[in-house]
């Protein structure tokens, strides 16, 4: 949830759909879809509550009737996605975020209904009035960030990073 300053210029990247996150096994795991409002009662592990994510996510439980027993409350994915493996609690997070755990079988993810979205932005700091001010080295980065990670990019084709190439191996 990129935030406006007065310093800081924000490009929109992508909106990330948000997702129950859950151990396998959970009582949960295996629906198709999940309505906000069902998950009352359920523990949950959610961010810290004077984080945007945080705020976000509890107006939208709230918004939707949803009263979960918030449990935990941290500050980081790793953290929460280690929660969530380790114990019975749920978490909502960014369905992308946790694509390696389902993978691996540690973690399992449920469509949520309505469809929370998560909006992600490139930010850096504006040092001009009318805020064209990346250099030409940040403007490609941001540039291979949009081509590579932006709206238009299907991420469930993004490569497998856990398949890194061995030391002293170039790399084309």
């Amino acid at each position: 949830y990129p935030q406006r300053w007065r310093n800081v210029q924000i490009i929109p990247l992508r909106d990330e759909t948000m997702a129950v996150v859950c151990a396998p096994g959970h009582a949960l795991s295996d629906r198709e879809s999940i309505h906000a409002s069902e998950l009352s009662g359920y523990p949950m592990v959610t961010f810290d509550a004077g984080l945007p994510a945080g705020r976000r996510i509890r107006r939208y439980l709230r918004d939707h009737g949803a009263s979960p027993h918030i449990t935990n409350h941290f500050d980081n994915l790793d953290t929460i996605k280690s929660a969530v493996a380790l114990t019975d609690q749920i978490s909502i997070l960014p369905r992308r975020t946790v694509l390696r755990e389902v993978a691996g079988g540690t973690l399992a993810t449920v469509p949520l209904t309505p469809t929370l979205l998560r909006p992600i932005g490139i930010i850096h700091r504006r040092t001009r009035r009318n805020g064209s001010d990346l250099s030409l080295p940040a403007k490609a980065f941001a540039d291979y960030l949009i081509q590579h990670a932006g709206a238009e990019v299907n991420l469930t084709d993004i490569p497998d990073i856990s398949a890194t190439p061995k030391p002293n191996t170039l790399v084309g």
